[in-house]
């Protein structure tokens, strides 16, 4: 703060956690906005002097902006000072203190706008202001301070609403690392969906893979075995189904303004079994997709974007690992039907030239040689002989005197 005062300060210099029982409540509330609203509230409320405006603005999930969370009392609007005093404890990461002439009721009077910024490990993830009537300097450093208190509970809710890159990197590694931690498929895909369940506070996690032109799931969190037969079992299977026809990821509740999606069989399962909000990511390599990822939340919360954006990028690093797995626990004979079922499609699917071109100049060949017929030529030195052979012989020396045929004339008979 820059007024220096202590923040480890007790209850007689200005905690307020300390007289409201009604905290603990809101701390475990599911809806962060109804949670800035409440916590606003109570400030406001606690504060012993005469406010006019309290306001609490909250960075978006992004970070690339700041956005009002929460006003009192309702319905208000801002004012400028209060605009400029919040940017200027955005900016400064320092708290603030802006006079300003206002009117009020057809007077004019003095008003101060403290303004003190929410900071966690260095970064400013939003800000609380309020608009009070002028007070003595002693006055406004508690005031500060209470508004000090008062933002541990905010920084709480953001730690527990938002993962920045960081922790959703080591939330995913930490996954990846426990795929790999078991030698059974069974055992990893069993211990990722529990630890996925636990981390994304859900009633239940499934993981499915395709077969058949269909999921079939192979995973719940916190069940070792499971029917397959099952009832929630084929309802976990249509839902990812579902998601996988559709190739993207579907929530229910949908998020505000996000795309017309189909969820029939989502809304199916949530009727059936009577859970609070369910979603499904389907998983792919880069040679299509291989599954889906099935989260269930209890009733009354839902998923927003930030936890779907770090189940999607979890399951694109799961995805692939599992698949592996699940390919290397197979038997011998399964892995070389599958293995010739993969050249079969690479020879008649798209793409794979060069096997294909390999593949049909060996059939070329085989049904060439086998088929194929002709004469076939050499060339050697040969004589020939008549089989029946007559001699002449003359009682004096002579000589032929003409010869009618030479060497390689044709001649008849006779």
């Amino acid at each position: 703060m820059s007024d220096g005062t202590d923040s480890n300060s007790n209850t007689a210099n200005g905690n307020p956690l300390e007289h409201l029982s009604i905290w603990d409540g809101l701390n475990t509330s599911s809806d962060p906005r109804a949670f800035v609203r409440a916590w606003l509230e109570i400030v406001c409320a606690y504060i012993d002097a005469n406010i006019h405006l309290g306001v609490v603005v909250l960075s978006d999930a992004a970070g690339a902006g700041f956005a009002p969370a929460g006003v009192w009392p309702d319905g208000a609007v801002g004012t400028p000072a209060v605009t400029s005093a919040i940017e200027s404890a955005i900016n400064g990461k320092l708290s603030r203190q802006i006079h300003h002439l206002a009117s009020f009721r057809g007077q004019n009077q003095q008003r101060i706008v403290l303004a003190a910024p929410l900071v966690i490990a260095g970064k400013v993830h939003g800000a609380v202001a309020v608009d009070i009537e002028q007070v003595p300097q002693e006055r406004l450093t508690e005031i500060l301070r209470q508004l000090d208190w008062g933002l541990l509970s905010l920084e709480a809710l953001v730690h527990r609403t938002r993962r920045d890159s960081a922790d959703r990197l080591v939330t995913v590694l930490d996954l990846v690392a426990t795929s790999l931690h078991h030698g059974r498929f069974q055992a990893a895909a069993t211990a990722v969906a529990t630890e996925l369940a636990g981390i994304l506070q859900c009633e239940r996690v499934s993981i499915g893979f395709l077969k058949g032109g269909h999921t079939e799931v192979r995973a719940l969190s916190h069940s070792a075995s499971f029917g397959k037969k099952a009832n929630i079992i084929r309802d976990l299977g249509a839902c990812m189904d579902e998601a996988i026809d559709q190739q993207v990821t579907v929530a229910v509740p949908p998020l505000d303004g996000g795309p017309m999606q189909v969820t029939r069989f989502h809304e199916q399962l949530l009727k059936s079994h009577g859970e609070g909000a369910v979603c499904t990511i389907p998983f792919a390599d880069g040679d299509g997709i291989l599954g889906a990822i099935t989260l269930e939340r209890p009733t009354g919360t839902s998923f927003d974007a930030a936890t779907l954006q770090l189940c999607e990028h979890a399951a694109s690093l799961l995805g692939p690992v599992l698949e592996s797995r699940r390919r290397d626990d197979r038997w011998l004979g399964s892995k070389a039907w599958d293995s010739l079922r993969q050249h079969a499609r690479n020879l008649v699917g798209p793409r794979h030239a060069g096997l294909k071109l390999g593949g049909f100049s060996a059939l070329f060949a085989v049904l060439f040689f086998s088929f194929a017929s002709g004469d076939y030529r050499i060339t050697a030195d040969a004589t020939l002989e008549g089989a029946l052979q007559r001699a002449v012989a003359v009682p004096i020396a002579g000589f032929i005197g003409e010869a009618n045929a030479r060497a390689g004339d044709v001649v008849k008979a006779g």
